[in-house]
């Protein structure tokens, strides 16, 4: 099965604020929010699986957000 790809639409007046929004700015608030999408993606699996090791639950974050749903 091949991987689908999304395209996001954001609305014109946030267009307009990133667009003055220096690139190695934009480059940190990506970074902010992946690592903000890890956290809590490794909460919920922790929470689902307290009995896992941290080993299986980082990889089982890596999946989930390499494979997330469009």
């Amino acid at each position: 099965m091949g991987r689908r790809m999304a395209i996001e639409v954001i609305d014109d007046k946030y267009a307009e604020v990133l667009r003055h929004v220096p690139g190695p700015e934009r480059v940190r608030q990506l970074d902010d929010l992946y690592l903000f999408a890890r956290q809590m993606t490794k909460a919920r699996i922790q929470e689902r699986h307290p009995d896992w090791p941290d080993e299986l639950v980082e990889r089982e974050v890596s999946r989930a957000i390499a494979d997330a749903p469009d």
